[in-house]
């Protein structure tokens, strides 16, 4: 089994995706000289104008998912809480979109 590859990631933009199953985003995300990847992601916890210019982690070699009329091609990191709230997880100012996270 490959190892999975997290880089650091940020967000363009957040779209509403009414089509998805559970509530969810359509993310676009700039992951510097991987270029930009579409994400579905259910952080609608989070508001549209605290999503974009956000920096998180991104697994990025986990293979394109349909969801919906979607592909998300990446999966945006979080913590869950015993009800199932998602937490992203943080990304200091600094770091650059592309950086592996170790």
């Amino acid at each position: 089994m490959n190892d999975i590859d997290l880089r650091v990631g940020v967000i363009l933009s957040a779209e509403e995706f009414p089509e998805a199953r559970r509530p969810a985003w359509k993310l676009l995300i700039h992951v510097g000289p991987l270029g930009t990847l579409r994400s579905s992601a259910q952080i609608t916890r989070y508001p549209r104008e605290e999503l974009v210019g956000r920096r998180v982690v991104v697994a990025v070699n986990l293979g394109e998912k349909q969801i919906a009329n979607f592909i998300s091609q990446c999966l945006v990191l979080a913590a869950v809480d015993d009800e199932g709230t998602p937490y992203l997880l943080g990304v200091d100012e600094g770091a650059e979109p592309g950086q592996r996270v170790a």
